[in-house]
């Protein structure tokens, strides 16, 4: 995802910038806590994105 935001952006920091937007989509993560832990809102999304519950 990364990579493209590096293709798309026309120079680093606007890259760096875009890449912002990725980073809270890493806590939608059962990696981190068990998706029953999870607010109720953001079980389905953790399920949906990693197919585990």
């Amino acid at each position: 995802m990364f990579i493209v935001f590096g293709l798309v952006s026309g120079n680093a920091p606007a890259a760096q910038g875009m890449s912002m937007l990725i980073i809270p989509f890493s806590f939608i993560s059962s990696a981190n806590v068990p998706v029953s832990s999870m607010p109720g809102w953001m079980q389905p999304m953790a399920t949906l994105r990693f197919g585990r519950r």
